[in-house]
């Protein structure tokens, strides 16, 4: 039982490991994108410049601050898009809001497939049938 839960615990951390770094290849990918095409500062006073539109910031500590928001989808407001780029920021926040659940399947997935019985394992399902076993590979192209 020790090797066992041993394996289990090596197997979601691993399968954690490889969904965090393809979420951050993904965010970082993002902001790169920003960066080339500058993103809005919208917390300037507008008495300093005569457009919002023309305060735009290329600085990757700030693009890359600008992925992670829009990627969770919080959108707190201080920067925004340029014309360019709105579709990919929209295209971005999809599928941050639809990659939360992705990533908990893929745990689930990853605990089933690494359980002897299965965790949602039911009485029809035939005993003789062997589980495929999920690869980390598998798990990192997924994601």
């Amino acid at each position: 039982h020790i090797a066992t839960m041993a394996t289990i615990t090596i197997s979601v951390f691993l399968a954690c490991f490889f969904v965090v770094l393809g979420l951050l290849m993904y965010i970082v990918s993002f902001a790169l994108l920003y960066q080339i095409a500058g993103i809005i500062e919208t917390t300037v006073n507008s008495s300093q410049i005569s457009s919002l539109d023309t305060n735009i910031v290329k600085e990757f500590r700030e693009c890359l601050y600008f992925s992670v928001v829009t990627f969770t989808t919080l959108g707190y407001g201080d920067f925004r898009p340029t014309y360019e780029v709105r579709m990919l920021a929209a295209f971005q926040s999809l599928v941050g809001y639809l990659s939360f659940g992705v990533c908990i399947a893929v745990v689930f997935k990853v605990l089933d497939s690494i359980s002897p019985e299965g965790l949602f394992s039911t009485s029809s399902t035939p005993k003789h049938q062997k589980k495929k076993k999920l690869r980390y590979r598998d798990v990192y192209l997924f994601c």
